[in-house]
């Protein structure tokens, strides 16, 4: 009898050390504000998009050309949206930097697979906040008013930022 009360006290504290371990290892959820354990996947957590490097977009946006041309755009464009500078309809703020793309005036999607360096010209590339770029998308924003301000900024040298007020 004695023997079973050790056993018992033994399984007791090894439980007891088990829930200790998985109490320590709780964590607050930054997706749902609830307590987890740490190893639990939230099912209010985003799900990560794939990668779709097999389309043409894909590959293009991938590429290394892409990614430095990219920033020579946001220089060119001062890290300002232009739709924001120029007080287009949706600005918050007329200098507007958070959340800044670039934005492919006619898109990668409808350029034909022979003329692709097209999405690569600087006249076809803009600066622009979420809120523009989704305008723009959607055909909010006219494509010639775009190409208009990108071979602006690309012919000065510089954004209607550094252009004084007349």
């Amino acid at each position: 009898m004695h023997e079973s009360f050790e056993e018992n006290k033994t399984i007791a504290n090894g439980r007891a050390e088990e829930f200790e371990d998985r109490a320590m290892r709780m964590k607050s959820c930054a997706y749902c504000g609830r307590i987890h354990p740490a190893d639990y996947v939230c099912p209010k957590k985003p799900k990560m998009k794939a990668k779709d490097n097999n389309t043409l977009a894909g590959k293009l946006r991938s590429s290394y050309r892409w990614q430095k041309l990219r920033d020579e755009v946001k220089a060119r464009d001062k890290y300002i949206c232009q739709c924001c500078l120029r007080n287009y309809p949706g600005t918050v703020r007329q200098v507007e930097y958070d959340g800044l793309s670039v934005h492919h005036i006619i898109s990668i999607e409808k350029l034909a697979a022979d003329d692709i360096e097209k999405a690569f010209d600087l006249n076809n590339l803009i600066t622009l906040c979420e809120r523009h770029h989704e305008a723009a998308e959607a055909g909010k924003i006219p494509i010639d008013e775009l190409i208009s301000i990108a071979k602006e900024n690309g012919e000065c040298g510089q954004s209607a930022a550094d252009v004084p007020p007349a």
